[in-house]
C-alpha cells in the first residue's frame, strides 16, 4: 500500500466514520429526549440510569450499524471520489496513468469488509440482543412480555394458545391447550394462569409445568394418555413432584416457537428462522421462505447496492456535491424499490416460489451493477 493509497483509506474511513457517528448520534438523542421519562422510571428500577443507557442503546448502536452499512459506505466513497476532484488530485493520478479501479482500490475493499463485518454482527451478535431491540422504553421497567404465536404440537395434536409469553422465565401467560384428536378423550382443553417450559431430565420428558390450573380435565384418563409409551399429561395423583393445581404436559413445541411479533423474525439469526420453520412448517408461510432467501443473499445485495450507485459518482465530470447525490439517492431507490417490489410480491403469491423474490433481483440487478461499475472504473 502506497501513502496515496494511504491518504485515500483515510479519508473514506474518515468520512464513513462521521456519516455513522452523525446519523447514530442523531437517531440516539431525538430517541433519548423522546421518552426520557420512560428511561430515568427504568433506571430507579434497575439501579442506575447509565446502565440502563448502555444497555439500550449498545444494541440499538449494532443494529443500525447492520441496516445502513450499506448506505453510509456509498455516502463515504461519494465524498471521498467528489474531493478528490474538487483538489484536482483525481485529474493529477489520472494523468499519471493510474485509472480510477486502482485509486479506489483499497476503499472497495474496505467497503466490502464493512459490509461482510455487518452481515457477521447481524447473524452472530444481534440475535443476543433480540429482546432488548424488541422492546420500547415503556418496556425497560417492567416484565418482558412478548406476543404469542399459537402453535400446534405434531406430537400430541395440541394447539397451544395464551395471552401472551415471558421470555425471561419461559412461561405462558394465562394459556390454553387445545385438545383435539386422541387428546380429546381428556376434556376440550386446559386452561391455568402459567405455563411454565421445563426441558426434558430424569423425572420428565420436555414439556409444559403448568400451574394454576382453572379447568377440570379427565384426571382418571390423563395419566393413562401416551404416544410411544410416554405419558403426555403427568398429574399430581401420578407424580408426586406436582403440586395440587399442577400439571405436566409433555409437548415437542419449544418454548421459542411461540415467540410472535416481527422481531423474531428481523433480529433473529437465519439458522434460527430455519429452525423455527422445520419444526412448524404448516404454520409458515411463503413470507418466511422469502424472509430466509433475502436474509443468504443480503450481503451480495448490499455489495451489489454500493456497485450500483458508484458509476454515478465516478462517470459525472462536474463537481456539485448535490447533483452527485441526488443522482446516487436516484440508483439506490430504484434498486431498493425493485428488490422490494418482488419479494413483496413473492411473499404473498401462491404460485411464484418464494426464492424467487430473493434471488430475482440479485440476478437481474448485480450484472449490471457490477458491469457498469467496471465501465466506470476504467475510463
Amino acid at each position: 500500500m502506497t501513502r496515496v493509497d494511504q491518504y485515500i483509506l483515510f479519508l473514506f474511513l474518515r468520512v464513513f466514520s462521521i456519516c455513522f457517528v452523525s446519523m447514530t448520534g442523531l437517531m440516539i438523542v431525538v430517541h433519548l429526549f423522546t421518552n426520557l421519562d420512560d428511561l430515568i422510571d427504568a433506571g430507579k428500577t434497575v439501579g442506575s440510569l447509565p446502565s440502563v443507557l448502555i444497555g439500550y442503546y449498545g444494541p440499538f448502536t449494532l443494529s443500525l450499524f447492520t441496516r445502513l452499512c450499506p448506505l453510509f459506505a456509498l455516502m463515504a466513497m461519494l465524498f471521498a471520489v467528489t474531493w478528490l476532484k474538487r483538489t484536482n488530485e483525481l485529474t493529477a493520478l489520472m494523468a499519471a496513468g493510474i485509472p480510477k479501479g486502482r485509486v479506489l482500490r483499497f476503499p472497495l475493499i474496505a467497503m466490502v469488509g464493512l459490509v461482510s463485518l455487518s452481515t457477521g454482527i447481524r447473524e452472530f451478535v444481534i440475535p443476543h440482543y433480540q429482546d432488548v431491540l424488541s422492546k420500547t422504553p415503556q418496556d425497560l421497567s417492567g416484565e418482558n412480555y412478548r406476543a404469542l404465536r399459537p402453535a400446534l404440537d405434531p406430537l400430541t395434536g395440541i394447539l397451544i394458545a395464551g395471552h401472551h409469553i415471558e421470555l425471561l422465565n419461559q412461561q405462558i401467560i394465562r394459556p390454553i391447550f387445545r385438545l383435539s384428536g386422541p387428546a380429546a378423550i381428556l376434556g376440550p382443553q386446559i386452561s391455568a394462569e402459567t405455563a411454565k417450559y421445563e426441558p426434558a431430565n430424569d423425572t420428565h420428558p420436555a414439556g409444559y409445568l403448568i400451574s394454576g390450573v382453572t379447568t377440570t380435565i379427565n384426571v382418571d384418563k390423563a395419566a393413562s394418555f401416551m404416544v410411544n409409551g410416554v405419558p403426555v399429561v403427568h398429574t399430581p395423583s401420578s407424580s408426586s413432584w406436582l403440586e395440587p393445581d399442577q400439571l405436566f404436559l409433555t409437548s415437542s413445541v419449544q418454548f421459542f416457537l411461540l415467540q410472535g411479533g416481527s422481531s423474531w423474525g428481523q433480529y433473529d439469526s437465519v439458522w434460527s428462522i430455519v429452525r423455527r420453520l422445520h419444526a412448524q412448517p404448516s404454520f409458515y408461510g411463503p413470507d418466511v421462505h422469502v424472509k430466509i432467501h433475502s436474509r443468504l443473499t443480503q450481503s451480495i445485495a448490499d455489495v451489489s447496492l454500493i456497485f450500483f450507485g458508484l458509476p454515478v459518482v465516478l462517470r459525472r465530470t462536474d463537481r456539485h456535491l448535490f447533483w452527485l447525490a441526488a443522482g446516487t439517492t436516484s440508483s439506490i431507490v430504484f434498486f431498493t424499490v425493485f428488490s422490494l417490489g418482488i419479494q413483496t410480491f413473492a411473499a404473498n403469491s401462491q404460485t411464484v416460489p418464494p426464492f424467487i423474490g430473493a434471488w430475482l433481483p440479485l440476478l437481474v440487478l448485480a450484472p449490471i451493477a457490477w458491469a457498469r461499475a467496471k465501465v466506470a472504473m476504467l475510463s
